[in-house]
């Protein structure tokens, strides 16, 4: 028993069956579906690419904003410490970027196939229109031949059926016709000239649509089937190498992924940062770096007798509650030197900390610093304190170690362990306000920034972030409430933040809602269905003034060269690369305020009525966001850019809501 060889794949179209289906009338309509079916398939095929592609174009996107906005966050947020967990978050974060980035030549090879498909379903289409056209063309010429072939077929036998009438009637019998009456054997002589014309004439039809036959099956039809088996095969065979390149792009994108994740060259897997991560050091670190605040209200209260019965008065407290205290030590040569009677032992004697006392503020207001300091008024402090005989028995402080009562005789021990001896007076620890000649600005000596004249007596104007009323986000709640009520009231307002409201309404309100903040309730109008234009400007207004009153500027005064520079750069991606670095360095507070701002002012410039595009708003705004004084146009212009890039650039640093749905 002999293996039969099963025949090659072209061998099989050169069967007899399957000729003499290419050959058959129904081959053209038969081929031209074929046709069609292919092309259906490569257009669900060109489909699909391009769907991935797009996917992963939106997928690739998302992820690397994912990625910088984790990455921010992990540098912004306070609550998050260094140590080996969050280095390893940082880098397993990483991994999905160096995915993406094997991804990219991916998504162009999807999108190079997808066109060449599109581009073999539009060439193919037109060639099977074409073929088609030329195949009916063929045979309708050959049923045209054939219809008025059976034409004068029938116009011949009806004259021969006719003569034969008239053969078989009776021969006297006469016929009226327009030439007159004719006899019967004079139709008979009509008849038979009518029949040779009508034979010559079918017989010529009848050889020509035999003709044209013979030529549309020995020729036309074989050379079209041809072309049409030719054009099937072409394009399933261009189909089948685009799923092959699809497939060789799938496994080496896979191959790629998997290589970035555990890298082959013996770099560090994901797999193995994840596991490096030392707990006990990350919480080692934290707390070796943690600050130790001692808690003032957790201090015991000591007990002391007041002045107006023989107790010892204390040192005046000064405004600051964090100013270091003073050792008068029996032991300080300073003391000695300077004419001050040494202060009782604190042997025998404990004196409480200042920020405990309780006599009253007259006795405060007696008591000068000019009166405890080291110059020649030294008499006036110990004139104050009474000697050891006339002191009723006072609580000292229990020391486990005696020889750590010698280091901290200081006012407060906890807070100085090392003093030894007394200290030039700090003038700077008497008062925590400073006071300036024009008295239009006063200094926070606690955050270290100048507060605006309005925040005297009010609680939202002048003050900084962190004192307001904030959202979970860290923006105050002022804030959001005025972008709410100038996007819902001002959709149909021209000019909003260019244009003023009457300043008596303006001042009246502004007073009102810095008086009392937490009653945001001040800014809605009075009437919802009939809001003015008045409404608009003064509500946008007092944000403008809430900015442009803060002690330091949104974008803070540390960092005002830097936006300036960047906003020289002539490149726009470094432009915004270094904006982008820029407002992740803000604190949180000043970041998603910023954030909101700037997402207001997208959406106000894309408003046609309001007419207040980007270039518009960083005019208005510039200063208010950046602070500092600029004179020249060059200046003016540089501002007003750093805030236009910041409105383009905004889509790409932030995350925001509407994007996320689309």
């Amino acid at each position: 028993m002999s293996d039969q060889v099963p025949p090659s794949s072209p061998a099989l179209l050169e069967e007899d069956k399957i000729k003499e289906i290419l050959v058959s009338d129904s081959s053209f309509s038969i081929l031209a579906q074929r046709l069609k079916q292919s092309i259906r398939a490569c257009e669900e095929f060109s489909s699909f690419i391009s769907r991935k592609c797009h996917a992963e174009q939106k997928y690739s996107k998302e992820i690397g904003r994912i990625v910088n906005h984790c990455d921010h966050s992990i540098v912004s947020n306070n609550v998050i410490v260094g140590g080996s967990f969050i280095e390893s978050l940082k880098k397993v974060i990483h991994f999905d970027e160096k995915v993406n980035g094997v991804k990219d030549p991916y998504i162009t090879a999807l999108q190079t196939m997808a066109d060449q498909l599109e581009a073999l379903v539009q060439h193919f289409t037109m060639l099977r229109k074409q073929l088609k056209e030329r195949g009916n063309k063929a045979e309708k010429e050959v049923m045209d031949a054939i219809s008025m072939a059976k034409k004068a077929r029938n116009r011949y036998f009806n004259l021969c059926t006719e003569l034969e009438k008239v053969r078989s009637a009776d021969k006297n019998q006469t016929k009226i016709t327009l030439q007159g009456r004719k006899t019967n054997s004079q139709q008979d002589e009509d008849l038979k000239i009518k029949i040779k014309d009508a034979e010559d004439d079918y017989n010529k039809k009848a050889n020509a649509s035999q003709r044209l036959k013979n030529s549309l099956i020995t020729r036309e039809r074989p050379k079209i089937t041809n072309q049409f088996k030719n054009l099937i095969i072409e394009l399933d065979y261009a189909m089948q190498i685009q799923l092959q390149k699809y497939s060789i792009y799938t496994e080496s994108l896979v191959v790629g992924m998997g290589n970035q994740i555990n890298p082959i060259n013996g770099s560090d897997s994901m797999k193995k940062i994840a596991t490096n991560v030392d707990l006990e050091k990350n919480l080692y670190y934290y707390l070796k770096g943690s600050t130790q605040r001692k808690n003032e209200s957790l201090e015991p209260v000591e007990f002391k007798r007041h002045p107006i019965v023989g107790g010892v008065l204390p040192k005046p407290a000064t405004k600051s509650s964090t100013s270091k205290p003073r050792n008068f030590s029996t032991n300080s040569k300073a003391a000695t030197s300077s004419g001050v009677p040494p202060p009782v032992s604190s042997q025998n004697l404990s004196v409480t900390p200042i920020h405990n006392s309780t006599f009253n503020d007259s006795t405060k207001g007696n008591l000068k610093a000019s009166e405890i300091s080291t110059g020649g008024n030294g008499q006036q402090y110990s004139s104050l304190i009474s000697s050891k005989s006339t002191l009723p028995p006072i609580p000292t402080l229990d020391m486990e170690d005696p020889s750590l009562a010698k280091s901290y005789n200081s006012l407060d021990p906890g807070r100085s362990p090392q003093l030894k001896g007394p200290r030039p007076f700090d003038s700077d620890h008497n008062d925590s306000t400073a006071s300036f000649g024009d008295n239009s600005m006063n200094f926070d000596s606690t955050n270290g920034y100048m507060l605006s004249t309005d925040s005297l007596g009010g609680h939202l104007f002048g003050l900084p972030l962190e004192a307001l009323d904030l959202n979970e986000e860290a923006v105050p709640l002022f804030v959001i409430k005025c972008i709410e009520l100038i996007e819902k009231y001002g959709s149909n307002t021209e000019g909003i933040y260019r244009l003023s409201p009457n300043k008596a309404t303006f001042d009246e309100l502004k007073h009102a809602i810095n008086m009392n903040p937490q009653n945001l309730s001040l800014l809605e109008p009075k009437n919802p269905n009939n809001v003015s234009s008045e409404y608009v400007y003064m509500i946008s207004s007092l944000l403008k003034r809430f900015f442009a009153s803060l002690p330091e500027p949104l974008l803070t005064n540390e960092q005002r060269d830097y936006y300036l520079q960047a906003a020289e750069l002539s490149d726009k991606m470094e432009r915004q690369t270094k904006v982008h670095q820029l407002i992740f360095e803000l604190p949180d507070s000043n970041y998603f305020t910023l954030r909101d701002l700037l997402g207001h002012f997208r959406r106000l410039s894309q408003l046609p009525t309001v007419r207040m595009d980007s270039k518009n708003l960083s005019i208005v705004w510039a200063n208010n966001l950046l602070g500092g004084d600029f004179d020249s146009k060059e200046e003016l212009e540089i501002q007003s850019r750093v805030v236009e890039d910041l409105i383009e650039f905004a889509p790409s640093i932030f995350t925001y809501e509407d994007e996320e749905g689309e």
